[in-house]
């Protein structure tokens, strides 16, 4: 359901990465001792090849992080309650041509300060799909900035052909 971003772009770059190192490997092995420019085809897809897959290596570590985060929170943090205010588009990126949605909620605290969160990324709009008003919000017990909105848990199963 939700859209996993980091892994979307980590895993074609490292995976185009390798195989520029590879590429790299092996023409070293067919290069070598053919003349004085031999280290060029090595050297230049190793460096390509290098730099892609570094890339890719950081967004599949960023990936790994946010779902340990978001256990985390799951396990330890603490449950609100926040009502759904609205269901908005995600124009910070593009996926296949179509904006991903996110689910906008708020809570009031005892202090009657106002806190609003975000979903993340959802490859639907859930307009009118909501089981309820309301959507938990696992947020840690030090600050209010690191949450997670369970929003499966206010949708019913939603299979997409």
């Amino acid at each position: 359901m939700e859209i996993k971003f980091y892994r979307l772009i980590g895993i074609p770059f490292a995976a185009l990465g390798g195989a520029f190192l590879l590429a790299a490997a092996g023409g070293g092995i067919a290069f070598a001792g053919t003349g004085e420019n031999a280290w060029s085809f090595p050297f230049v897809f190793g460096l390509i090849g290098g730099i892609f897959f570094a890339v890719g290596l950081v967004f599949l570590l960023l990936s790994r992080a946010k779902a340990k985060r978001r256990e985390e929170l799951l396990a330890n943090g603490r449950i609100l309650h926040a009502k759904i205010t609205g269901v908005e588009q995600n124009r910070a990126f593009e996926l296949n041509g179509r904006f991903p949605y996110r689910v906008r909620c708020r809570y009031t605290d005892e202090a009657g300060t106002v806190h609003e969160f975000l979903s993340d990324n959802l490859r639907f709009d859930p307009t009118g799909l909501f089981l309820s008003d309301t959507v938990e919000v696992y947020v840690d017990p030090y600050t209010m900035d690191r949450y997670y909105v369970d929003v499966a848990g206010a949708l019913p199963n939603v299979a997409q052909h």
